[in-house]
């Protein structure tokens, strides 16, 4: 089977293309690629059919971020739709006929209590309601002409980590499994907002996306529409996932690292925490969690050490 993978250089991306590499025919499309490999969806009028000749599936990484909404609002908006459509539409005149796409469980509204995929949608933020429209946009396919055999794979993870192929290009800081390591070494300290010891989260490897893709893609006769939470082993409050950064911080460089967090006002602690599961039994746990951390503290702390 001949796969394209679109952000293939990014950290999900990558870790994607590690797993499925030896299985399947790669071709990787980036914004950053020399054509006919170059792939920008905010430029959407330039997609054509024959980036596409030859695949049998494309896996799409790059949907939106929050960090696009903050630089252009309306960019991060064509991105998810227009964007999503072109591409959906030229990968179809082209042949392809299994998609997975790389969603986000926030398109289930506020991430508290009990998370299955029966949940209904509920998008909030303008992020959220993005990575839904894709979605949406994908299944469409395979609903509204179902003697085409379609079959699209939608993955809702909650809190993604792994190393970024590029560290030196990486610019995802600010989610919580880089920015916590990245806290500890550059500050000796992780700092807290109010309540984050009533905020959970499930973490789950780029590494274990790779397997549930690598899976579908195997899949002799998947479903028509298969939407799945991949779950991790790991779920923590934002306060605990702090603490264990900064202990493994303290085991590396035999220095405490403490964790300061404001006192919330009571009231503001009234959610349920939120248990992300799934109807799916078949759950890879890649890449560990405390080993991720190990390696980013580390890959870290040697280059503050040496500038």
């Amino acid at each position: 089977m001949n796969v394209g993978i679109l952000g293939s250089s990014g950290m999900i991306g990558s870790a994607i293309c590690k797993v499925v590499e030896s299985s399947f025919s790669l071709k990787k499309f980036s914004r950053k690629a020399d054509p006919p490999l170059r792939l920008d969806l905010t430029t959407p009028q330039v997609i054509t059919p024959q980036q596409f000749s030859g695949l049998d599936a494309l896996v799409h990484c790059a949907g939106v971020v929050d960090e696009d909404f903050s630089q252009d609002l309306s960019q991060a908006y064509l991105k998810g739709t227009a964007g999503a459509k072109y591409l959906l539409n030229a990968a179809l005149e082209a042949g392809v006929r299994r998609f997975v796409y790389i969603s986000s469980a926030h398109i289930y509204g506020p991430l508290n209590g009990r998370i299955t995929e029966e949940n209904p949608p509920a998008p909030v933020s303008d992020y959220a309601i993005a990575h839904y429209a894709t979605e949406q946009i994908f299944r469409q396919a395979a609903v509204r002409a179902p003697e085409n055999d379609v079959h699209v794979l939608i993955l809702r993870p909650c809190a993604t980590y792994g190393m970024p192929e590029a560290l030196d290009r990486f610019n995802r800081w600010s989610l919580v499994p880089f920015y916590f390591p990245k806290q500890a070494v550059e500050h000796g300290k992780i700092s807290l907002l109010p309540g984050s010891d009533s905020v959970a989260r499930n973490f789950v490897s780029a590494e274990a996306l790779g397997h549930h893709v690598a899976a579908f893609l195997s899949d002799p006769a998947p479903p028509a529409i298969l939407v799945k939470n991949p779950v991790g082993p790991y779920s923590a409050t934002i306060f605990d996932f702090a603490k264990l950064c900064g202990t493994i911080y303290e085991d590396l460089v035999g220095q405490p690292c403490p964790v300061a967090m404001p006192i919330a006002s009571p009231e503001s602690n009234t959610s349920p925490l939120l248990d992300y599961r799934s109807l799916y039994t078949d759950q890879p746990p890649g890449e560990d969690i405390k080993t991720y951390l190990t390696q980013m503290t580390t890959y870290l702390h040697r280059t503050a050490c040496h500038g």
